[in-house]
């Protein structure tokens, strides 16, 4: 579970995004998003020009509502039948969106074999171009009370849709409680190749103070469950900042969760969101919850603790054992397109992000509207060719009518990828390749950068690595067989979701020092110089740029401090970025192209 939210520069009125703590409402929650520049929740994504090679698929289900949880799920009770009867109507809709979908778009599923197998290459990148979807997430909600036959359902039309690649990923969320054995073997056989897994605390007076479904023996039980299939690829999601919780109980969590064997650990700090049981009752870094130097302490001993039990912190979140990183949610830290359905599901294609709406009645009304109307209308979204005619090179926002001006400027747009870049880039350990940034959007844009850090790294927040890597990657996706089935390497946890408020995470940066508490982030340090400069000042910047690619660096987060002030750094970092733009000469290949 990943969840990201908006948070607004004090330099100028972009909203970025930053993770943030709030689990979901059930195992390994998926991360709701609505990730884009300015108002992109409102605006429309151009089809995909090519197949996708990741796609989330949202089931929304729940036995009950957890009391931190805000995410548009569906309730369905305990009672035998419920799930799979709510279930199957949605499904349904699903199956017709990913249809209409594909249809829109013309694109052709990839001639492949019929099922791809759980291991095979795990070397391939998120490349899109052909071979089928690599990566396949089912999140919520409760993907576990979903009959296995319509999950299988949506797996087939994705295949039929747009391919699934040999060796691809397919992981689901599964709450304690919710499978037996036949269960969890009925999902095994459709293909899935991990499990994730929300169980929150190790700790029984938590889990019930946090509303949980499920109990302290549900959970070893369904650890159990996944020994005894030999699924030796499963994630467990913790949850610190919990109302009373001790830096003892988090020790004794982590201990029990390193005990059960989990290929991959994500750990998130309570967030408290407005209009959820714990924002009526509580107020962040307010007794019974934990203080925020609390709640810092115990972001350090989860990575002093899992870094000893040999778990990789290799994302602000995230800790996975060698070969075991989230290779789909690294298609989202890495910035690559992918496709998501159902309810407050978006997408993000051709530099767009596009969000379903959230209720049931209103997303199968949506689904019609697609389908009888067009891709245009129902999403809002400029065609293709209209958007070249404004944007060369792809691409292109408005309101479906064609119109110029409701269309970002290429400038615009260029500046809103750069920051996602540099803010996705700080997420993970190998940091942000300056090399890189000057490749792809030139050498002022990465001397902006590196001087946005200079706080950071006086601070000890940022680390700079005076050799250039070609690209990020560490270890997701090595693998191999070890011992047990299932040994694809996806992970958890990511929906996006429209609308959710400002706040912030621990291990973006809150719950210490002046970064703030929760869900209130104080920016981090800017620059007060003037960068309102001409043109011509920025052509003379660039033209002193001098040296070759080479010299470029890499600016990481150190471990653990860089990654809990991480806003701080990103909202330096986006100050010095307040007014940025390419200049010609980089835009014509002049300066930028000389030392490729």
């Amino acid at each position: 579970m990943a969840v990201w939210s908006f948070e607004r520069s004090v330099c100028w009125g972009w909203s970025f995004l930053v993770p943030i703590a709030a689990p979901a409402a059930s195992a390994a929650s998926t991360a709701r998003v609505a990730m884009s520049a300015t108002t992109m929740d409102t605006q429309a994504l151009a089809l995909p020009s090519l197949p996708p090679s990741s796609v989330y698929v949202n089931l929304p289900f729940c036995r009950r509502r957890c009391f931190y949880c805000d995410f548009p799920i569906k309730v369905v009770g305990d009672r035998p039948g419920a799930a799979a009867a709510a279930a199957k109507p949605y499904v349904d809709n699903v199956v017709r969106e990913i249809r209409a979908t594909a249809a829109a778009a013309a694109i052709e599923a990839p001639k492949l074999p019929a099922r791809g197998g759980a291991g095979g290459d795990d070397t391939m990148e998120h490349s899109g171009r052909g071979g089928g979807v690599k990566t396949l997430f089912f999140g919520g909600g409760t993907p576990s009370l979903c009959p296995p036959e319509l999950v299988g359902l949506l797996i087939e039309t994705v295949r039929n849709c747009y391919g699934i690649a040999a060796g691809a990923e397919i992981s689901i969320e599964m709450d304690p409680g919710t499978f037996d054995e036949a269960r969890l073997e009925a999902f095994l056989a459709l293909g899935i190749t991990r499990v994730s897994m929300g169980v929150q605390s190790f700790d029984a007076g938590l889990l019930e103070a946090c509303g949980r479904a499920h109990s302290l023996a549900d959970v070893y039980q369904a650890v159990e469950l996944l020994r005894k299939a030999k699924v030796d690829n499963f994630s467990i999601d913790l949850m610190s900042g919990l109302p009373k919780q001790t830096v003892e109980q988090w020790e004794h969590t982590l201990s029990e969760a390193i005990a059960t064997g989990a290929a991959h650990i994500s750990v998130y700090d309570l967030q408290v969101e407005a209009g959820t049981p714990f924002g009526r009752w509580f107020s962040p870094g307010e007794a019974p919850l934990p203080e925020d130097e609390t709640c810092a302490d115990m972001y350090r001993t989860a990575s002093g603790v899992l870094g000893q039990a040999g778990y990789d912190h290799y994302e602000i979140s995230n800790y996975a054992r060698p070969g075991f990183q989230s290779r789909h949610n690294r298609a989202y830290w890495e910035n690559v397109p992918f496709l998501a359905f159902g309810n407050g599901a978006a997408s993000f294609v051709d530099g767009y992000r596009f969000s379903r709406p959230r209720g049931l009645p209103e997303y199968g009304q949506w689904v019609g509207e697609l389908e009888e109307e067009g891709w245009d209308k129902a999403t809002g979204a400029p065609r293709r060719a209209a958007c070249e005619e404004v944007l060369p090179g792809g691409g292109g926002m408005g309101d479906g009518a064609g119109a110029e001006e409701s269309r970002p400027s290429r400038e615009a747009l260029e500046r809103d990828a750069l920051l996602d870049d540099v803010m996705l880039g700080f997420r993970l350990k190998e940091g942000l390749d300056l090399r890189v940034v000057a490749s792809k959007y030139g050498h002022s844009a990465a001397r902006r950068v590196e001087e946005g850090a200079t706080e950071g790294m006086r601070q000890g927040w940022v680390v700079r690595d005076t050799a250039a890597r070609g690209s990020r990657g560490g270890d997701a996706g090595a693998g191999g067989e070890k011992g047990g089935r299932n040994v694809g390497r996806v992970d958890d946890d990511f929906v996006y979701d429209g609308g959710r408020g400002s706040s912030s995470t621990l291990g973006a940066g809150s719950a210490a020092g002046d970064v703030g508490d929760h869900g209130r982030t104080s920016p981090g340090r800017g620059f007060p110089d003037d960068r309102s400069g001409g043109q011509e000042d920025r052509r003379a910047e660039v033209a002193s740029d001098g040296g070759p690619r080479g010299e470029w660096g890499t600016l990481r987060l150190s471990d653990p401090d860089g990654f809990l002030f991480s806003n701080s750094v990103i909202s330096s970092v986006f100050c010095e970025l307040d007014g940025w733009k390419r200049c010609d000469q980089e835009q014509d290949g002049g300066v930028a192209a000389a030392d490729r």
